[in-house]
């Protein structure tokens, strides 16, 4: 496990070759740019390589519909294999469930309530 690196608004921590976790800080504002900041963090730091992404979402992080927007777009997907996100609370549940429904993502998605089964899921995700 490497060293997290802290971006203000998230923290990254490369968990295997191939699978970065994503703290989106308590209190934080995500839009498309801090989206984009994430995936060039984690692009810079593993060489432009594809990769899983485990998102947990702390309490009290907003999401705006820039953001929603930048998680499917091409030039993320691009980049990102499989995504896995941990919801800890009602509400973030309700935006992760209708991304899932009405957007369907072009790539592995899923949801779960703790990072072990996330992490698990991703490990045995093929792609």
């Amino acid at each position: 496990m490497e060293e997290a690196i802290d971006i203000g608004h998230a923290v990254i921590t490369r968990l295997s070759d191939d699978i970065y976790k994503t703290v989106l800080k308590k209190g934080s504002e995500i839009g498309e740019e801090e989206g984009y900041k994430i995936l060039r963090t984690i692009v810079d730091d593993n060489g432009g390589k594809r990769f899983k992404s485990l998102v947990i979402v702390e309490r009290g992080c907003t999401i705006d519909p820039g953001a929603k927007e930048y998680v499917g777009s091409n030039e993320r997907l691009a980049y990102v294999k499989a995504d896995s996100m941990v919801v800890k609370n009602f509400a973030h549940s309700l935006i992760v469930n209708f991304y899932l429904k009405y957007h369907k993502p072009d790539i592995p998605t899923q949801a779960f309530k703790s990072e072990e089964e996330a992490f698990d899921w991703l490990k045995d995700v093929k792609i």
